[in-house]
Parts: structure tokens; C-alpha cells; sequence
């Protein structure tokens, strides 16, 4: 908010929802937050952002096993390699400081992710149970909370913001809705949320239209198996094709339109829908759900709350390259700037 205070103008949104984002998991994992000249931390961003932007990449091996051997041939994967060690090398480091302050007290609690896994393990350990809990896991678990659990975030605020300024009736509606619900005076809280039905639905809405994940992550069947008269063998790469699901008219009656109706009752009323997936489904499906639902509906608030976004004078006229997007392993939006008007 205060740096949307100081430039209100030609604001790269991204950038912001980026830091945010990942602060909150610096929050949860590390408990404790990064300062903006800290070259380490600022490294390590550049290196996750990199890492989630070439993402399509990274599957290839899996979707075509036979190019493994040319794919680790090429400079573009021994950097990926590089930088998914980098990665874990800052993760180890910062896990190697919680495991010092811990130790340093027998009776702590713990204040983060971190922190209970190391008392979980030191606690197992005391009863010999060395199996369970390995460094290792920590160490991949906080990687792909920080790598999948920041930029998504980040784009699905993005894509908010953006689909605000595209259809600025919806943005009228959710500025209404959030004024008479929650004031001006303080900014929304979770307990405004069942009360807030017009603006859950724009923010299904917005996650429908975007599909952030097109095809979500790819998957593997673990055995023969049979759907609907088709054989799925062992082995198999399966691709979630969210997108289509989406935009799919037995399911959406304006499927290619944004149209937060998709989501409320004829009566008003919040009616969340089970064909919207932005999360994926099942046992593997996104294990941030939660916590990404919690960011964008407090940060989304807040900002409408305050402000009135617009397209920046020189994007104007490409709202329609904007939304179009660019596919990857997400769904990027156009090139954009946005203007934030105090209210």
C-alpha cells in the first residue's frame, strides 16, 4: 500500500504482488522477513522467478523421455540445473540457522514451519526413530512452497487487478459491496468474507477467465487403468487441461466472457462452483490452496478498497493483447501497466 502511495502510476503490479507473496511464505517457513537490500534473499527471488518462468522446460524429460539425454545437453538445462542447486543451497543455509536457534533451547516452540519440523524430528530422534523425518524433505518441501507458492499467487493478484481496470462495472460492484460491508475506515477482514458474495464471485471469476494453469503439472499413472472404455497404461504422462475446463459451455453458460454471474445465485448469493479447479484436484492437488485463498482475498480487498485501477495512458489501446496472455507453463498476462487512483 505505501509504495502504491509513493508511484500510483505506470505501476508494474507484478513486482509488488511478488514481494508480497513471497514475504508471507518467508513468514511461514523462515518465520521472519527479508530486508530489500539483502543480496542473498534478492538472488534467491531472481533465481525462484527464473526457475517458475521456464517451468515448461522442466517438464519436457517427463512428457518425452526419450529427449532426456539431448535435453541435458543443452546450456538452457545445465543453467536450470544450476539454479535449482542455488536454490536449496539458500534454503539449507537459512534451515542451518533455525536448526542453531533451536537447538540453542530445549523448551522452544517453534515459530514456523521450519522450527516445527526441526523439534518434530529432534523429538522422533529421541525415541530412535531417525526414518521419519530427514533434512532432505524439509528442504524440498520449503523449495516448492517458495517456487509454486509465490508466483501464482502474485499472477493471480495480477490477473485481478488487470480484469478490474478491463471491465470496470465489476470493479463499481466490488467497490460497493466492500464499502457498505466493511467501511472505509478499516480494511476488510476474513469475517467480512460470507458477507462479501459480488466480490468471492469476481474472484473465481478472474481465476476462470486467466486459468493461470493451463495444464496444471503434469501427472503419471502408477498402473493399467481403465476410464469410460479407454486404457490409461502404466506410466503415462497425464495433463490436467484446466483451460478447457474452463471454458467449457456445458459448464459455463458465458464461457468466453468475464462474467462474475457464473458464481451467484439469481438472488445475489456467493455459489462457489465445482468446475472451477485453479488449484488442480485430487491427492496431488495444490497443497497452498488455502493459503493463496487467504492472500488474494485480503490483498484484493484491501486495494479495491482504497483504490480505483485503470490502464496506464500507453496500454489503453492493448487491452486485448493484455488479456490474450502468453501460455507457458502459466498463463502470463500481456505486458502491462496499471494507475492506482486513491479514492
Amino acid at each position: 500500500m505505501e509504495k502504491l502511495e509513493q508511484q500510483p502510476t505506470e505501476v508494474k503490479v507484478i513486482d509488488h504482488f511478488n514481494a508480497l507473496t513471497n514475504s508471507v511464505i518467508a513468514m511461514l517457513v523462515f518465520g521472519r522477513r527479508y530486508a530489500n537490500e539483502d543480496k542473498r534473499y534478492e538472488k534467491f527471488l531472481e533465481n525462484s522467478k527464473f526457475l517458475f518462468d521456464v517451468g515448461l522446460l522442466s517438464e519436457l524429460p517427463f512428457l518425452f523421455p526419450y529427449l532426456s539425454k539431448l535435453l541435458s545437453l543443452l546450456p538452457m538445462t545445465r543453467k536450470i540445473v544450476k539454479t535449482v542447486q542455488d536454490i536449496q543451497t539458500f534454503i539449507e543455509e537459512e534451515i542451518t540457522k533455525r536448526e542453531a536457534l533451536i537447538s540453542s533451547d530445549a523448551d522452544a516452540e517453534g515459530t514456523c514451519l521450519c522450527d516445527a519440523y526441526i523439534i518434530e524430528r529432534r523429538n522422533a530422534e529421541a525415541k530412535g526413530d531417525f526414518e521419519t523425518f530427514k533434512k532432505f524433505q524439509l528442504v524440498r518441501v520449503s523449495m516448492e512452497l517458495f517456487v509454486a507458492g509465490t508466483d501464482t499467487t502474485a499472477k493471480t493478484l495480477e490477473w485481478l487487478m488487470i480484469h478490474m481496470a478491463a471491465f470496470p462495472e465489476a470493479q463499481d460492484n466490488v467497490q460497493e459491496e466492500i464499502h457498505r460491508v466493511a467501511g472505509t475506515e478499516r480494511q476488510p477482514q476474513l469475517s467480512d468474507k460470507a458477507q462479501l458474495h459480488y466480490t468471492q464471485a469476481v474472484i473465481d471469476e478472474s481465476m476462470r477467465f486467466a486459468s493461470l494453469a493451463p495444464n496444471a503439472i503434469s501427472h503419471r499413472a502408477i498402473k493399467d487403468t481403465y476410464f469410460r472404455g479407454y486404457l490409461i497404461p502404466a506410466d503415462a504422462a497425464i495433463v490436467p487441461f484446466l483451460y478447457g475446463l474452463h471454458r467449457n459451455s456445458k459448464y459455463w453458460k458465458r464461457p468466453h466472457t468475464f462474467y462474475p454471474g457464473h458464481f451467484l445465485t439469481e438472488d445475489g448469493r456467493y455459489a462457489p462452483s465445482k468446475m472451477l479447479e485453479p488449484f488442480c484436484v485430487g491427492k496431488r492437488a495444490c497443497p497452498g490452496e488455502s493459503l493463496a485463498k487467504l492472500e488474494i482475498f485480503l490483498t484484493f480487498t484491501a486495494i479495491i478498497q482504497r483504490y480505483r485501477v485503470r490502464f496506464s495512458r500507453d496500454y489503453e489501446t492493448k487491452v486485448d493483447d493484455i488479456l490474450r496472455g502468453v501460455c507457458g507453463l502459466a498463463r502470463d498476462a500481456g505486458e502491462n501497466r496499471l494507475d492506482f487512483v486513491r479514492l
